[in-house]
């Protein structure tokens, strides 16, 4: 009698529970996945943008030396605006309390962009050219600081490994990155945790559906800040050191993290539990009745 309860148990109770979370996890898996959205604040003496469109259209430039795509000297001490004209690619650097350096360039035949005072266009650059904030402290003191928006893939900090003579290595300093993880079936959003960038990590992410959006801020102090939003399929943090592309930590929203926090997810496994479970004791006591009155027999 004892074995037959207990294939009774495993037949009605634990088999069809665990047949309905496997199946519950298959539906969200593949009907309804999880998407990360990472929203990045660092300090950093390097990032680059690749700008998938040109919605964010321009930032402010204030006594900049202003360089074309030959190094030739095109203003010593520009203030006005920056316009792109197509997709480009911009890298920003500064390392410590130096310059900040803006290159802009693309790989194509189109102007990158253009400078203009008062609205009328005073020069216009071919594919690249490199803009030079030597005088941030007049910024600082006039209470400006520098901001450049962005929208596009982002890769943040820089390799740290052998060094050229006369070379410098950017790096990024720290920042914090925050994950939130959303279903479109639901349109709900849970926390998902945060992940910390320490001093000499690069931050990068790969297959990212949306561009990255966000923007840069330098101020009086050291390096420059960082701030965007952007969701992709994982994120990778590369540590200081010789390695290869496919070494570093990769980190997602998880299952895990939707069954801690997602309420509508613990609802609907919750709502489908109860369901089985109401199934299967029904089950199990027909099947124990029957069981009794074929044993009183």
């Amino acid at each position: 009698m004892k074995s037959r309860l207990i294939k009774i148990l495993l037949q009605y109770i634990l088999l069809p529970i665990s047949v309905l979370l496997l199946f519950t996890y298959g539906v969200y898996k593949v009907l309804n996945p999880i998407k990360t959205v990472y929203n990045v604040s660092a300090i950093t003496e390097k990032a680059r943008c690749e700008l998938r469109n040109i919605s964010v259209s321009s930032f402010n430039v204030e006594n900049a030396i202003v360089n074309d795509e030959n190094g030739k000297l095109i203003f010593k001490d520009f203030s006005g605006n920056f316009r792109y004209f197509s997709p480009a690619t911009i890298e920003c650097e500064r390392i410590s309390n130096g310059p900040f350096i803006v290159t802009i360039y693309n790989d194509t035949i189109q102007s990158v962009g253009g400078l203009y005072k008062d609205e009328i266009l005073v020069h216009k650059f071919k594919n690249s050219l490199e803009i030079v904030f030597t005088k941030l402290g007049n910024l600082v003191n006039d209470g400006k600081s520098l901001v450049i928006p962005f929208s596009g893939k982002v890769d943040c900090g820089e390799d740290v490994a052998g060094q050229v003579e006369g070379s410098m290595s950017p790096i990024l300093r720290e920042g914090t990155v925050t994950l939130g993880g959303y279903s479109n079936l639901s349109n709900t959003y849970f926390n998902a945790g945060t992940e910390q960038l320490y001093m000499g990590d690069r931050l990068i992410f790969e297959n990212d559906s949306i561009p990255a959006i966000g923007f840069i801020q330098v101020s009086e102090e050291p390096a420059f800040k960082i701030a965007y939003r952007v969701e992709a399929e994982h994120a990778k943090i590369l540590k200081p050191g010789p390695r290869d592309f496919n070494s570093g930590y990769v980190f997602r929203a998880t299952i895990y993290d939707r069954l801690l926090h997602d309420k509508f997810f613990q609802s609907i496994s919750l709502a489908g539990a109860i369901l089985a479970l109401i199934a299967t004791v029904g089950s199990f006591i027909m099947d124990f009745i029957k069981f009794r009155n074929n044993e009183n027999k």
